[in-house]
C-alpha cells in the first residue's frame, strides 16, 4: 500500500490550522456525546473522561475513508493528506491523555486480582476467614 506517498508536505505546513480544527471539531464531537451518558451510568468523572477519550478514535474508519478518497478521485492530494493527519492526530492525541487520566483504582483493582489469580494457580493462596 502506498498511502503514505499520497501525503502532501505543502499540505501538511500550509493546512495546519484545517487540521487543528477539523481534529478539535471531531475529539469535541465525541467527547460531548459520550461524556455526559457515562456520568449518568455512575461513572466518577475521571472513569467517563477516561472512557470518553478512548472512545474518541476513529482511526481505521477515517484512513480506509480517505485511501477510498483518493483512489476513486474524491479527493485530491492536499485533501487527502489534511484529512488523513486530522485523523490520525485526532487519535493519538486523546489516547496520550487518557493514558496520563487511566483511574488508578482500576490499575489497582487489577492488579491485585492478577496477584490472587497467580497465588491460586501456584498453591500460595490461603483464604481469609
Amino acid at each position: 500500500m502506498k498511502s503514505g506517498f499520497h501525503i502532501s508536505l505543502h499540505a501538511l505546513i500550509f493546512g495546519f490550522f484545517p487540521i487543528l480544527l477539523l481534529t478539535l471539531i471531531k475529539t469535541c464531537f465525541k467527547l460531548f456525546g459520550l461524556f455526559p451518558y457515562l456520568i449518568l451510568e455512575k461513572h466518577s468523572i475521571k472513569e467517563s473522561l477516561y472512557g470518553s477519550l478512548l472512545a474518541t478514535g476513529g482511526l481505521t474508519f477515517g484512513l480506509i475513508a480517505a485511501h477510498y478518497g483518493i483512489q476513486n478521485k474524491i479527493l485530491d492530494r492536499e485533501e487527502y493528506s489534511i484529512i488523513t493527519i486530522a485523523t490520525l492526530v485526532s487519535t493519538l492525541i486523546p489516547m496520550l491523555l487518557a493514558g496520563l487520566i487511566v483511574p488508578k483504582a482500576i490499575v489497582i483493582a487489577e492488579k491485585k486480582k492478577e496477584e490472587v489469580l497467580l497465588k491460586k494457580e501456584i498453591g500460595e493462596y490461603e483464604e481469609e476467614g
